[in-house]
């Protein structure tokens, strides 16, 4: 089975460097052949070629659910979709968008 941990985080911008962290304290960790690591950034859509060969992808980003700071969050694709509102990423959003977002 090929697993890829996919990081998202701007380092500069608090805790939305969370997955830029694990990606830095894993990057030094010897793991296993089968699972890949990657740092995405602040890519959003543009990282989707990260989830080619997968058969399991682990997503590590900061994200404002309703809960505390800190949360983890363990979910499955499909309850991600039905979700609205569940994530709030600033990724990938244009000037007009954030705006409107704000």
């Amino acid at each position: 089975m090929k697993i890829h941990i996919i990081c998202y985080g701007n380092e500069f911008m608090g805790d939305d460097s969370a997955g830029i962290l694990v990606y830095k304290l894993l990057s030094k960790k010897k793991l296993p052949q089968n699972i890949k690591i990657f740092n995405a950034g602040i890519s959003g859509g543009r990282s989707l070629s990260l989830f080619k060969g997968a058969n399991l992808v682990c997503i590590i980003d900061a994200v404002s659910p309703n809960g505390n700071p800190g949360r983890i969050h363990f979910k499955k694709k499909k309850d991600l979709l039905s979700e609205k509102g569940f994530i709030h990423t600033a990724h990938d959003m244009d000037f007009f968008t954030l705006i409107n977002h704000f």
